[in-house]
């Protein structure tokens, strides 16, 4: 759909942008602590030169080898040269140091300077006797450093955006599809409903107009068009009633109520309950397994879950089918199974049957799924269930896990 491209590609375009600020951010500081690092050890040097002024620069042990690539010059008031010594063995040029003193006068805090295309880094200092002394340390290899730095820090930024971006892609269509599908569900949810009213609002209506074709009959002869009239508001109102039940409780977490119940008689009392739907149809019933004495745990739920399952068993077991409730205790959980012969749902439509209101392609599993979606009363309640269906055997079967402590 439109709109969830639009909005994947704005999460992308989000992510890279985050990325590309938090990757300027490191790479910047990355590159001006360097470049902070080499002036300040070119500036020590620099400061070492300029306390020895330049009569203690002229001598050769005064210095370590790590300032051969340096000279100073020694000028005036007015910074005229007077004179210079070298230490490095580029061509020493009279015209070359007195351009040099008249850029570093020019420039008395540390100033870049070019020389035989070198680059150099000068500072000046109060000699004896009103001269000053202008020091000069070559800094070539430490702007090679930071370009070649900064060379590096462009391809590795490059190459890392071109990665973000595609994983950007990747997981902003991962982080959409989830929201995609529950508009889906949701799409699907509010057109399976105004179906399931429609029914009712049609049969409604349809037995008005009848009424109202014969408004001179007494109300006890109009019985015959009352009846679906009763019987179709009474199905709306279990509709509208379950709906109401899932707005209260979207989003919300049932909180358990741990207390003992006698689940031997919780299945008795539901299976009993539907003693006449069974022997209608001809139902073999057959219950086993179930605990001797009262089990710990929330009755309410184990009640409502299971009588949601028999209910589906009893409507969908088939003429003279079977239906089996078995408890059986395992390691670390006990299960309650619901299992019953007859049309079982497709294998392509168990993932959906806790979809509110799913409508499959058969009959069966459009009503069964339908059922258990909105009438199992918690989240936790269906993780708690899976099911099960074989081609080569008509059954299907519901198996409730509960934690084995309760028993």
């Amino acid at each position: 759909m439109g709109m969830f491209k639009k909005l994947r590609t704005r999460i992308m375009l989000l992510g890279v942008a985050l990325t590309t600020l938090v990757m300027l951010a490191a790479f910047a500081s990355v590159y001006f602590i360097t470049a902070g690092n080499l002036r300040a050890e070119a500036d020590r040097k620099l400061s070492d030169m300029g306390r020895l002024g330049f009569s203690g620069y002229q001598q050769d042990d005064a210095l370590s080898p790590a300032y051969d690539l340096s000279f100073m010059l020694l000028v005036d008031g007015e910074g005229n040269l007077l004179d210079a010594h070298s230490r490095c063995n580029y061509p020493e040029s009279l015209e070359a140091f007195e351009a040099a003193a008249r850029f570093a006068w020019g420039n008395r805090r540390s100033d870049a300077y070019k020389y035989f295309n070198s680059a150099w880094r000068c500072q000046t200092y109060e000699d004896k006797d009103g001269r000053y002394c202008i020091a000069f340390i070559e800094v070539t290899n430490g702007w090679s450093t930071l370009g070649n730095l900064l060379l590096t820090l462009v391809f590795v930024g490059v190459g890392a955006l071109a990665a973000i971006f595609a994983l950007s892609r990747f997981y902003a269509g991962r982080v959409i599809r989830p929201v995609e599908e529950a508009w889906e569900r949701q799409k699907r949810f509010v057109a399976d409903a105004s179906h399931e009213l429609k029914t009712p609002l049609m049969t409604i209506m349809a037995n008005c107009d009848v009424l109202e074709a014969n408004e001179e009959e007494t109300v006890k002869s109009q019985r015959e068009w009352l009846e679906p009239i009763k019987l179709g508001a009474d199905r709306m109102g279990r509709l509208v009633g379950r709906l109401l039940t899932l707005a209260r409780t979207e989003g919300m977490t049932r909180r358990e109520e741990k207390r003992p119940f006698d689940l031997r008689g919780l299945v008795g009392e539901v299976v009993g309950s539907m003693d006449a739907a069974a022997q209608t149809k001809q139902l073999r019933i057959n219950v086993a397994g179930m605990p001797e004495r009262e089990v710990l745990g929330d009755g309410d739920a184990v009640r409502q879950v299971f009588a949601v399952l028999y209910e589906n068993a009893v409507k969908y077991a088939g003429e003279g089918g079977v239906i089996d409730v078995s408890f059986r205790r395992q390691r670390k959980r006990a299960a309650l199974t619901v299992r019953n012969t007859g049309a079982g749902i497709s294998p392509e439509d168990l993932p959906h049957i806790f979809d509110r209101f799913y409508r499959a392609s058969t009959a069966r599993s459009a009503e069964d799924t339908r059922l258990c979606s909105h009438e199992i009363p918690s989240q936790s309640a269906q993780q708690r269930i899976w099911t099960a269906a074989r081609k080569d055997e008509e059954f299907f079967a519901y198996r409730v896990a509960m934690p084995r402590h309760f028993f």
